[in-house]
């Protein structure tokens, strides 16, 4: 009965793996494209906002051009415009059906869920997880497989970190508060902390702390990208060789 069990509670673990990659996937081809868009959009703006003035320039100068050059600046403005579709359409595909299955979404039951599938990770580190919640559940409006991404990924983080220092009291510590209509979620580590100068960059997409071989950046990049399609807001609080603590603001769901 027991073997049957430990069978049972192992599947359960690789199917909720399963369902959580390919929304990671998901999620990672969303900041890849908003990333992308982002970039390619940046220089655009400003290529057809130097192009509007050097035509309104020459307008107001009463400069009569060659007929082709005219041909040719209003071809690089359509080209321009052209462009622009093309990267608002990108990103409303991506955009499209994230609203699916948004239910009252329990907050300590989805990390406890989390913690459950990444019992072995957090074991194998030597890692002891502690909790904080009110007595009274406390929800979020969200899908709840966004909201354990949102977990998985700052677990993680905090997991990886690890890695970087010898500790032997390493604790990740998770807990939930609520203020009037303000829910926070804080999930923090007592690991080697963040330097000043990576913390503005953290949540930006391919950007990473750590060495280019050993991931691409995207894990809190994904967090963000969540947290902000439920109108919620992200910050970090970090001291070197003590602590990092990353704290979210949702507004509350009510139960």
């Amino acid at each position: 009965m027991q073997i049957q069990n430990f069978f049972e509670k192992d599947k359960q673990q690789l199917t909720g793996l399963q369902l959580n990659e390919k929304t990671a996937r998901l999620a990672t081809m969303g900041v890849l494209t908003a990333g992308i868009t982002h970039e390619i959009n940046q220089p655009l703006c400003a290529i057809k906002l130097n192009l509007e003035s050097i035509i309104y320039m020459l307008q107001k100068q009463n400069i009569d051009l060659p007929f082709n050059l005219n041909i040719e600046l209003d071809q690089i403005m359509q080209g321009m415009v052209r462009i622009e579709e093309i990267v608002k359409h990108i990103r409303n595909f991506w955009n499209y059906g994230k609203d699916d299955k948004i239910q009252n979404t329990n907050v300590k039951s989805t990390v406890e869920k989390v913690i459950n599938l990444l019992e072995r990770q957090i074991y194998s580190h030597g890692i002891t997880v502690e909790y904080s919640f009110p007595e009274q559940p406390i929800f979020i409006q969200c899908a709840s497989i966004h909201l354990e991404q949102i977990l998985i990924n700052l677990i993680t983080n905090a997991i990886n970190a690890f890695d970087k220092i010898k500790k032997k009291d390493k604790k990740i510590m998770i807990r939930a508060e609520r203020h009037g209509s303000v829910l926070q979620i804080f999930v923090r580590d007592n690991g080697p902390g963040i330097e000043p100068k990576h913390l503005k960059n953290l949540f930006d997409p391919f950007y990473s702390s750590y060495s280019t071989t050993q991931n691409m950046g995207l894990g809190l990049a994904i967090v963000k990208y969540f947290v902000e399609h439920y109108d919620g807001n992200l910050e970090v609080d970090s001291s070197l060789n003590e602590f990092t603590e990353f704290k979210i603001n949702f507004e509350d769901g009510g139960e």
